[in-house]
């Protein structure tokens, strides 16, 4: 499936760290899928105030990875899309996760009057990530000096696996351990294939997102990789960032 990136640039709502009440976090909410955790992705992204849309996109991400105290681990690479969008990125160097800043431009978005820039991180560890607040808290602090609070908005997925293709009823029941522990209310299923996904609404969660006419902060998935004879399971909040 295509990354869900480009509902991301669209639908950007602001939020706060991804806790759940009662001390139950995603991580807990991830344990009752019975998946062997494989890696952990934040993704932070921000409109940035209009003044920026007139800067070249690779020279405002040098001078923003600058102003953040970003290492950049290579060079500053830049693609297009015809003369409807634009973008600039770069690894960077974060501790312990592999880290991606991105600064990207919509010139010609019919929805919104003018240009549209973005600016984008996406950072990666490998299994569960403990501290993952800090690096929240951090992208909250700088952020916000190039664009409003209100615009900001994180993502954050567990990704991992069980043996075998699970079957309707233990997706069902893994549905319902994880639908019980966060309360939360059911809004729509999809599937296609091999892949089948589930939104939700819960009230102990952040980052409310509007997705269509509905309202979604839980986003479970499950796709079976015949080849690995194994099935992938995703959780995200408020929905699955990355290609799934």
């Amino acid at each position: 499936m295509r990354s869900i990136l480009f509902i991301v640039l669209f639908c950007l709502v602001a939020g706060n760290f991804v806790c759940l009440a009662a001390g139950v976090d995603m991580l807990a909410l991830y344990q009752e899928t019975g998946a062997a955790l494989l890696e952990t992705e934040f993704q932070a992204w921000l409109l940035l105030a209009p003044e920026y849309n007139q800067v070249p996109v690779a020279k405002l991400l040098a001078e923003i990875a600058g102003e953040f105290g970003y290492e950049l681990t290579g060079s500053i690479e830049e693609s297009s899309f015809q003369e409807r969008f634009e973008q600039a990125f770069a690894l960077v160097n974060l501790s312990g996760a592999a880290g991606w800043l991105t600064v990207q431009r919509l010139p010609n978005y019919p929805l919104a009057s003018g240009s549209e820039t973005y600016l984008g991180l996406r950072a990666v560890r490998q299994g569960a990530w403990p501290d993952l607040a800090a690096y929240r808290e951090r992208a909250t602090t700088e952020f916000g000096r190039f664009g409003r609070k209100t615009d900001l908005q994180f993502f954050t997925t567990l990704i991992g696996t069980r043996g075998g293709k699970l079957s309707k009823d233990e997706r069902e029941e893994i549905v319902g351990r994880v639908r019980s522990l966060a309360e939360a209310e059911l809004v729509e299923t999809f599937s296609e294939g091999e892949l089948t996904t589930y939104a939700f609404v819960s009230p102990h969660l952040p980052d409310l997102l509007q997705v269509g006419a509905r309202q979604m902060n839980l986003h479970l998935a499950f796709r079976y990789n015949e080849f690995e004879n194994q099935t992938y399971i995703y959780l995200g909040n408020p929905i699955i960032a990355p290609d799934y």
